[in-house]
């Protein structure tokens, strides 16, 4: 069962695999521009909003059937492409449009005997990717 997408990457669930993402986090941030005066308090003007910001964690273990490498590098495929891609959590599309990926981090937590990375945590990072 398919819990969400990034562009092609689907994270999803089902007897042999388990490839889901956790704390996901969605940020918002208006821009505020302030002038100053004299002998007085700034005066702030409110001039719209910065790009939203989406966040979250993954868990990648060849024990629950998904080789940590093989879906780190689909995400630097994106990432290095500079390509914007639709984000779907559940059956929501997020943002107006669609996501580039501006960071990932990947912790490699456990190996095999030849030294194979058997499971790791990853964070990624997207910003919003305006429609033109």
């Amino acid at each position: 069962m398919q819990v969400a997408a990034l562009g092609d990457v689907v994270f999803s669930v089902s007897a042999n695999t388990v490839n889901t993402l956790n704390s996901v986090r969605w940020e918002h941030e208006a821009r505020y521009s302030e002038q100053d005066r004299h002998l007085k308090d700034p005066m702030v003007e409110f001039i719209g909003m910065k790009n939203d910001k989406i966040s979250f964690e993954l868990f990648f273990s060849k024990y629950l059937g998904v080789d940590p490498i093989q879906e780190y590098v689909k995400l630097l495929n994106i990432e290095r492409a500079g390509k914007a891609v639709p984000f779907v959590l559940g059956n929501k599309a997020f943002g107006y449009y669609r996501w580039v990926i501006t960071s990932t981090k990947m912790v490699m937590q456990t190996y095999d005997r030849r030294g194979d990375v058997t499971s790791a945590k990853v964070s990624v990072s997207l910003l919003a990717y305006p429609r033109r």
